[in-house]
C-alpha cells in the first residue's frame, strides 16, 4: 500500500497525474495553484473526493504544505478527519512532513491549526496505531511536535508495537549521536520528557 507520508511517491503521483483517482483536482492541491484548486471547485469537483488509495485532496495538500490550498479546501468543506486505507490523515501527513517543518520559520505549522480547527482528530490513530504526535517525532519535525503538545495531543497513545511518541524520542536521539539532526532529536526529546513530568 502506498503512504500519503512517502513524499517521493507522492510528489511522482502529483507532478505525473498517472495515479487512478488523480484529478486536476488533487493536482492542484498537491502543487499549490490555488486558482486551478478555485477554478476545479467552482466546475463541481468533490472536495471530499479520494484516490484509488483513500487520499484526499486535503491529504495531499497537507503533506506537500500547501497552506493557501488547506484554507480553501478546509472552507469549501473537505473532511480534515477523513482517513485513507491506510489510517492517515490530513494531521498525520503535515506531521510527517520534512517539507512543512522547514517552509515558514516565521509561521511554523500554521496549517496544523488550520486542520484542528476544521475539526482534524488531534489523537487519531492509523492501522499501524500512530497519531499525528508519533508521525511528527518519527520525522523529527520540531515545530510540528510542539504545536501538537501545545494542542494537547496525547503523548502516551501507543502504537501496535506499544510504543509512545516518548520512545520514540528516545530513540532517535540515540541514534542520531552524530548525525545532523542530534539537536533536533535531543529538542524533542526534552520537549515530550517535560510535558511527561507535567
Amino acid at each position: 500500500m502506498t503512504l500519503i507520508t512517502d513524499l517521493m511517491i507522492l510528489e511522482s503521483d502529483v507532478w505525473t497525474g498517472h495515479k487512478h483517482g488523480m484529478t486536476p483536482l488533487f493536482r492542484a492541491a498537491g502543487l499549490g495553484h490555488t486558482a486551478d484548486l478555485q477554478r476545479e471547485i467552482a466546475s463541481g469537483a468533490d472536495v471530499n473526493a479520494t484516490d484509488d488509495t483513500g487520499w484526499t485532496p486535503l491529504m495531499v495538500a497537507a503533506a506537500l504544505c500547501h497552506d493557501d490550498a488547506i484554507s480553501i479546501l478546509v472552507q469549501k468543506g473537505a473532511n480534515a478527519s477523513a482517513q485513507d486505507q491506510n489510517g492517515d490523515n490530513a494531521l498525520i501527513a503535515a506531521a510527517a512532513s520534512h517539507r512543512c517543518d522547514k517552509e515558514d520559520e516565521k509561521h511554523p505549522f500554521a496549517l496544523i491549526r488550520t486542520l484542528l480547527k476544521a475539526g482534524a482528530s488531534l489523537n487519531a490513530q492509523n492501522l499501524d496505531g500512530e497519531t499525528a504526535l508519533i508521525a511528527a517525532v518519527k520525522a523529527e519535525n520540531v515545530q510540528a511536535v510542539r504545536m501538537l503538545l501545545k494542542a494537547g495531543a496525547d503523548r502516551n497513545l501507543k502504537d501496535k508495537r506499544g510504543e509512545t511518541a516518548l520512545a520514540y524520542s528516545q530513540q532517535r536521539e540515540q541514534e542520531n549521536v552524530e548525525s545532523y539532526y542530534h539537536d533536533d532529536a535531543v529538542r524533542i526529546f526534552l520537549m515530550l520528557s517535560k510535558s511527561s513530568t507535567q
